[in-house]
């Protein structure tokens, strides 16, 4: 196992073992030379100072940015202060870095070892510290000459996280937590073994300093959708988790494809069976696992999006994939290697980035403080609802539909309306204008009293970032929604166009129209059996019985058909409201005016009578 961290060696798997193989650690016996200890808390402080740069970054318990600070002085002090929990800082140059996160820790150590070995092996000190979860591990390498083959650390993290199948993230020359900050959420995390000196450190970082290059800028598509850091020798992979934020956004191959063409590399230089080969079919299979779909499941959908590769790599070589993508959503964080693609918002919302940025900020902060009291699933959706509302209350004055939003939060229309409520009635939204009718209206929001606090001390603070944490939403899929909703829309319009026809320029409720009239008597006949208690039902028709019992048989029979003709009407008024069509509104159109009225009415079938003392209504029989 690790130095000072365990009582014992690391055992290597006898010959013909199947179990992955590891690497044994490196301790003071195997390499006196590098002198593997401890560091005091003095040595950590002053390492810090020579092994980290700006940016400095105050990191909360849900391990988002607070602020940013401008030296390691004041991310000391906020930690003290209780601003943050902790904090973190760019690696400076001459260094090499990796966070390795497995939830089993025994292959967190066998990752760890690799990288130690390969620092061993070159000939250069590390540092070797527990990052908080049981598996996590931090590996930290100073390059001590030029000859150091740096494209290897890279290239070993890459593959240990193809072994193992979990995260091994490359951190050189990015944000990482300090060595004397404490974790986020006060897991322990001591610094195992350390062979860095102080003097060491700064000749590396000074070398490196005259040797830094200018870095190279972000490139991002011309229409501002999504943005893609290149690196060097690194395009696979980048477009690839490009393509599995794509994927979980519920983008279409198409739509996918040509985002990553924009970006000219190799998506733009390769053919689109090349993409769909090695880019979609596998983004498309990690989503699925990462969503907890069946194994049938993924590969229906797989078929669906990519049917021509699906039949020429056929489904025993595609479990290869699946294996591999349950494996990677099994871990602690399945989406670390996302790459932030700004949602697909309307150009007519017209929203400021950084008001909207302090605006989400703020609508999460009071859905966490007002909604402490609920489930914490209830919390998450109220938070994915006003999330996706934050466009329309910053550029549109608070108006968007509730199946807008539910497509925007990809949660059930359900849902949407019952956190709406919710937020009304604890005061994080107030409802400026209410849904008044028609298809060009729809309910309109503004920021409540028990939001207006939070939202204010986001916007005079500084605009937070995230690297990988996504926008909070549901488990719906869009596209399922947007199938749904465009066929309720279709159902809608043509359910008004049916109401117009049949009472032209009117309202149904108040319509003298006789087709008007015929419906709304139908509904109401419904409802009033509907409301009848068991033992009502039972009376009603047991009178009923006896009546028709002294029918004559070819009174019995006019009845009966009267009854089959008033059914046929029924099931049309019915459909009217679900989805109409031309014969549907001739049937109910041509209703006698008396099927409203019963049995003992004796022109029921021809004309309208008061009815009798008596009567019975038709919606008993």
């Amino acid at each position: 196992m690790l130095v000072n961290s365990r009582s014992e060696d690391t055992p290597r798997p006898g010959a013909g073992s199947t179990s992955p193989r590891r690497v044994g650690a490196p301790g003071p016996s195997k390499h006196p030379i590098l002198g593997a200890h401890a560091p005091t808390r003095a040595e950590l402080n002053a390492l810090e100072r020579v092994m980290y740069r700006s940016q400095w970054l105050l990191i909360g318990d849900d391990n988002k940015r607070v602020v940013g600070v401008r030296s390691l002085d004041e991310a000391r002090a906020g930690i003290a202060a209780g601003t943050a929990p902790t904090a973190a800082g760019r690696l400076a140059d001459g260094l090499l870095g990796a966070d390795i996160d497995a939830e089993d820790p025994l292959i967190g150590d066998a990752c760890a070892e690799a990288l130690i070995a390969w620092c061993v092996r070159v000939g250069v000190p590390y540092l070797l510290r527990d990052s908080g979860r049981p598996g996590g591990r931090h590996v930290l390498a100073v390059i001590t000459n030029s000859a150091v083959p740096v494209d290897e650390w890279r290239k070993l993290c890459q593959q240990l996280a193809r072994d193992y199948k979990v995260v091994v993230d490359d951190r050189t020359g990015r944000a990482l937590r300090l060595l004397t900050a404490p974790h986020r959420i006060g897991l322990p995390s001591p610094v195992l073994a350390c062979t860095i000196t102080t003097a060491v450190a700064m000749d590396a970082v000074h070398a490196a300093g005259g040797q830094r290059r200018p870095s190279k800028r972000r490139r991002s598509s011309a229409n501002g959708k999504v943005s893609l850091a290149r690196r060097s020798g690194d395009r696979s992979s980048s477009e690839y988790g490009l393509a599995c934020a794509l994927a979980r956004l519920d983008y279409t191959r198409d739509e996918a494809h040509a985002e990553l063409v924009e970006l000219g590399g190799k998506t733009f230089e390769r053919t689109k069976r090349w993409f769909v080969r090695y880019l979609w079919l596998s983004a498309l299979t990690v989503v699925a696992a990462e969503r907890g779909l069946t194994q049938a499941d993924a590969w229906l959908l797989a078929q669906r999006d990519c049917a021509a590769e699906c039949r020429r790599q056929g489904i025993t070589w595609w479990r290869g994939l699946w294996d591999r993508a349950v494996a990677e959503a099994a871990t602690d964080r399945p989406r670390r290697r996302r790459i932030t693609v700004a949602e697909r918002v309307d150009p007519d919302l017209g929203a400021d980035v950084d008001d909207l940025a302090a605006l989400r900020t703020g609508l999460g902060e009071a859905v966490a403080a007002v909604l402490a009291d609920l489930d914490p699933r209830r919390r998450h959706s109220a938070h994915a609802a006003l999330y996706a509302l934050a466009p329309a209350l910053a550029g549109r004055e608070g108006s968007m539909s509730q199946r807008d939003l539910s497509v925007r939060s990809k949660l059930d229309h359900k849902t949407v309306r019952v956190v709406l409520m919710l937020a009304v009635e604890r005061g994080l939204l107030v409802r400026v204008h209410g849904y008044a009718g028609g298809a060009k209206d729809c309910d309109s929001y503004a920021p409540g009293p028990a939001a207006e606090h939070y939202i204010s001390a986001a916007r005079e603070g500084s605009s937070p970032t995230s690297c990988s944490t996504p926008a909070p939403t549901g488990n719906c899929a869009r596209s399922r929604l947007r199938r749904t909703y465009a066929a309720d829309r279709k159902r809608w319009r043509l359910r008004c166009d049916a109401l117009a026809a049949l009472a032209p320029g009117e309202r149904l409720a108040t319509s003298k129209h006789p087709a008007a009239k015929t419906l709304r008597s139908l509904w109401h006949q419904r409802k009033w059996w509907r409301e009848l208690s068991d033992a009502e039902r039972a009376d009603r028709i047991a009178v009923r019985r006896e009546v028709l019992a002294s029918l004559h048989r070819s009174e019995y029979h006019a009845w009966i058909g009267w009854l089959r003709k008033r059914e046929e009407i029924s099931e049309a008024a019915v459909r009217i409201h679900k989805q109409p069509t031309l014969a549907d509104l001739s049937v109910v159109a041509a209703a006698p005016s008396t099927i409203h009225r019963g049995l003992c009415a004796p022109p029921w079938r021809t004309q309208a009578t008061k009815p009798a003392a008596g009567q019975l209504e038709l919606a008993a029989a």
